[in-house]
């Protein structure tokens, strides 16, 4: 129980801790820049193909960020989330279980 209650504390201040808006701003705005001159630099290889090969390199790199948007709130339900229903329900039946072990035992001692 004890161990239950640290691990517990700790995942309420890891749902306490947020990661500053700054970061993912920063991150889109590089990426726009960042394409915006990569598409000058490939324009004159790759012709007609230049905007839609930066278009696809950027969806990808764009959907990781959203990934890590919501890794950053594990508890939320959400895809990408913990499964916490699966959590719940097997301390719920190994609580049950020790309960009714130690209610077993208490009577069998009287």
């Amino acid at each position: 129980l004890y161990q239950f209650s640290l691990t517990f504390g700790s995942c309420i201040r890891i749902k306490s801790t947020k990661m500053p808006a700054s970061y993912t701003l920063f991150m889109r705005s590089f990426l726009v820049s960042f394409f915006g001159l990569l598409s000058l630099v490939w324009a004159p290889k790759l012709e007609w193909f230049t905007p839609i090969l930066t278009g696809i390199i950027s969806l990808l790199i764009q959907t990781v960020i959203v990934i890590g948007d919501q890794m950053i709130r594990p508890f939320d339900v959400q895809w990408s989330g913990l499964p916490l229903k699966t959590f719940c329900i097997i301390m719920e039946t190994e609580i049950m279980t020790s309960s009714r072990r130690n209610s077993e035992f208490r009577k069998q001692r009287e």
